[in-house]
């Protein structure tokens, strides 16, 4: 192939696939943000209380999915609480710390008390 034609092809491909591989890098070197390693730290609202014990197990919204939770705090439903870690197949929340005031969720929220039984 005459040079005047492959080397405008050469550097084509090379721009090509530097962009490529820059994309690739970026997505391997991104945060996990699915499942419960996505949700540490996160916010949820209380949506009902399962069942009443000294550790008391919720069902519970963070960013759209429905957990089972469990803590150690009498909870609320429509109350937020911050997911604090794995607890088995669900999470472990905990109410903010007193300086930490989190967003309110005005649709969705199940406040009448109801248990989820």
């Amino acid at each position: 192939m005459p040079l005047n034609l492959a080397l405008p092809l050469y550097l084509a491909i090379a721009v090509v696939s530097g962009l490529f591989y820059w994309v690739i890098i970026r997505a391997m070197t991104k945060k996990v943000d699915v499942g419960i390693e996505g949700l540490m730290g996160a916010e949820a609202e209380v949506l009902c209380q399962a069942n009443a014990g000294p550790s008391c197990h919720y069902l519970v919204r963070s960013k759209g999915e429905l957990w089972t939770a469990r803590s150690t705090h009498k909870l609320e439903p429509g109350e937020r609480v911050r997911v604090s870690g794995p607890s088995g197949v669900g999470l472990l929340v905990e109410p903010p710390a007193r300086d930490e005031v989190l967003s309110k969720n005005k649709k969705g929220t199940r406040k009448d008390g109801r248990n989820c039984h």
